[in-house]
């Protein structure tokens, strides 16, 4: 029942949801009367403006890609002469939060109408809130003139976003709901949009996060984001925005990854004074405590947790605080020095939230069933945070592994990825071959080649890219020439790029469609793929992702690569470390930091859960929890000897592992003669 006042005002805004909504972008600016329009995007995302671009033809203006997080006011400037010398009527804003805050920025100063096309969950598109930093400091407000007036939601510009900013995009856009749940003015409908938009949130996002290509989950994620960014667009936000802004303008903090650490302990602080929010936050959820529910959603998901992974620094956080209490604005429980300072602490540190002391006097009306689940749920939470600190030991478990595809001796199965048919590719480096498995048919033969082949990877059209050298790692004379190679669907492999400074290309991973990583043995780099240019060129040069001075085997340093909650994942196998480095909301990479030290790492993959899963070239696969903890699976028997890499299979809880079969031990280190290289489905590792 509602007992209270409550005024909803409602905004002039067009959406159209749907797969394919593409297409209708030409159709939105005619109905907008716009006849030229200036496309904008960030950097990394050139390839998709262009693509919006061409299917404008004469309506686009241009493309400006100076788009980036948090809306420096230079940038501002830049787009808004940009706009102004191509003689635009309109914008077309393609992307996630940083793009859309560009257009506002511009439409903030000129009468030009915007039409947002999202790539993310940030749900900027759907709000009259503009952003811009200057001098260090970020200034936020509300203006109608800024909000988008045509918005195309496509669950199919979606497919490529990398899983780990998916999950942060995603509970950034459930931040906006859960603060929209408890404002000063809220109301009845948007309580009931907020509820809805956090449980097609809570539902998406574990699913994409196991099949990244499943489009129903896409659909399911991009509607919630669309309703939770309804309710930031309706609705005043509190404390959680507030320090996310002043964390994210003072201290250039990833936008998303901000959102995803603060938000649980912002849930803590208010959690007493909005005990109703509090309780639809975790129904939605299907938890039972808003705060708790939201952090292990992260941790399960491998999203950051902690400011000091992010790039915030502890001595900072004074000023931080100070910043907060600068300026008054709701919230439901006051915004005190110290509480507020704890709570940064807390964040920083990557704690699990505290749930709040729930009273066991009842209150007026309780009922002594009411009592009772109050006392399951703080049962309920307690053992949360006994899991989330460690103090709980979970059972072990049993893995089952068997073998499902072998290549019969001497092979060496060096690289595995999934299809999009859903079939697993391998690369066969000795025998210079591409492998294909389908459910139990063991391998076929997919392609064979005049090169051997190394780290693979499928750009989100389906095209398959993979390194390629002239030589097979037996010969140790100088490094032989590094190629890429290209199979577009139903061709045959071609060589695509030759990399002259490359000198042992590897692992690769898709950073964004059309834009490919990849790993380099020797010299210290990643290389990053242009496929619309044709280029590549350094991503990252750094030392530690090098060989240590004075290493003499033929070890490869940077190998495998993967792209997890916003950090990218190195493995360097001469350093016997896990490296990462964290990336910006437009996909920059930050300083490479040692994540675990040491680690015997040759190439690895993420969980669904969030757990990294390491092989060695051994006859082991170690797992390497979010917090670092190191420990060797067990149940890994001979089968896996000389494990390579491995995948988790969309839509399974299955693993697939491949192995040398001991080819590298014999041929470098001397070991025993290699026996067959096996496809190994492992059941119950995570």
């Amino acid at each position: 029942m509602q007992n209270q006042p409550f005024t909803y005002e409602s905004r002039a805004q067009r959406v159209l949801f749907g797969a394919g909504t593409l297409a209708q972008a030409p159709a939105e600016l005619e109905r907008m009367g716009a006849h030229k329009a200036l496309v904008l995007c960030t950097a990394p995302q050139r390839a998709q403006a262009e693509a919006v671009a061409a299917l404008l033809g004469p309506r686009a203006a241009g493309i400006f890609d100076g788009a980036v997080m948090h809306v420096p006011m230079a940038s501002a400037e830049a787009a808004r002469a940009a706009a102004a010398q191509a003689g635009a009527n309109a914008l077309v804003a393609v992307g996630g939060g940083s793009t859309v805050g560009l257009a506002k920025a511009i439409a903030l100063v000129s009468p030009l109408p915007v039409l947002a096309i999202p790539t993310t969950y940030a749900g900027s598109e759907m709000t009259p809130i503009y952003g811009l930093t200057e001098n260090g400091l970020k200034r936020t407000g509300r203006d109608v003139r800024v909000l988008p007036r045509s918005v195309l939601y496509d669950p199919e510009l979606t497919l490529a976003l990398p899983v780990g900013l998916s999950v942060v995009s995603g509970i950034n856009a459930i931040a906006h709901a859960a603060e929209g749940l408890y404002a000063a003015d809220g109301n009845p409908v948007m309580g009931l949009m907020a509820a809805e938009g956090i449980a097609a949130l809570g539902r998406a996002l574990p699913a994409l996060h196991a099949a990244p290509h499943d489009l129903h989950a896409r659909s399911d994620a991009l509607y919630g984001a669309w309703l939770c960014g309804l309710v930031l667009g309706s609705v005043s936000m509190a404390l959680h925005h507030k320090l996310c802004h002043t964390l994210g303008g003072s201290f250039n903090l990833p936008h998303a990854e901000l959102h995803t650490v603060v938000l649980p302990h912002v849930l803590a602080y208010n959690a007493k004074a909005a005990p109703h929010a509090m309780q639809r936050i975790a129904a939605a959820l299907g938890t039972a405590d808003a705060a708790l529910g939201v952090h292990t959603l992260a941790r399960r998901l491998g999203a950051p947790t902690a400011l000091r992974d992010i790039g915030m620094r502890e001595e900072d956080l004074d000023k931080a605080c100070a910043l907060a209490l600068r300026d008054a604005y709701p919230n439901p429980r006051p915004i005190e020095a110290a509480p507020l300072r704890n709570l940064l602490q807390e964040a920083f540190e990557g704690a699990a939230p505290r749930p709040p002391n729930l009273s066991t006097t009842p209150n007026d009306g309780d009922d002594p069933m009411t009592r009772l689940q109050t006392c399951i749920a703080a049962a309920s939470c307690a053992a949360l945070v006994a899991c989330a600190s460690g103090s709980g030991t979970p059972p072990e478990r049993t893995v089952q592994a068997r073998v499902v595809a072998q290549q019969s001796g001497p092979s060496f199965l060096e690289s595995i990825a999934e299809g999009p048919d859903r079939a697993l590719y391998v690369t066969d480096f000795h025998n210079r071959q591409l492998l294909r498995y389908v459910d139990d048919k063991g391998f076929s033969v997919h392609a064979r080649l005049d090169v051997h082949p190394w780290g693979m990877v499928f750009d989100s059209d389906g095209t398959l890219y993979f390194g390629a050298a002239e030589r097979g790692i037996v010969d140790k004379t100088s490094p032989p020439t590094q190629w890429v190679w290209r199979q577009r669907r139903g061709e045959a492999p071609q060589p695509f790029l030759k990399i002259e400074q490359a000198r042992a290309l590897n692992g690769m991973t898709l950073l964004a469609p059309g834009r490919i990583l990849i790993a380099d043995g020797r010299g210290g780099t990643v290389w990053l793929l242009d496929v619309a240019a044709r280029s590549a060129s350094p991503f990252v040069r750094d030392a530690l992702l090098d060989v240590p001075p004075g290493f003499a085997l033929p070890t490869p340093a940077a190998n495998g690569l993967k792209i997890h909650a916003g950090h990218l994942y190195v493995s360097n196998t001469a350093r016997v470390a896990m490296l990462r480095i964290p990336l910006g909301a437009d996909l920059r990479p930050g300083a490479v930091q040692v994540f675990v030290e040491p680690l015997r790492a040759d190439d690895f993959a993420f969980s669904p859960s969030g757990n990294l899963y390491v092989t060695t070239h051994r006859r082991e696969i170690l797992r390497v929890t979010p917090e670092g903890r190191v420990s060797e699976v067990p149940g890994i028997g001979p089968e896996l000897v000389g494990s390579t890499a491995m995948v988790w299979r969309s839509g399974e809880h299955s693993a697939y592992a491949i192995n040398d079969g001991g080819f590298i031990g014999f041929h470098w280190y001397g070991g025993s003669t290699p026996t067959a290289s096996n496809l190994v489905r492992l059941d119950g590792l995570d």
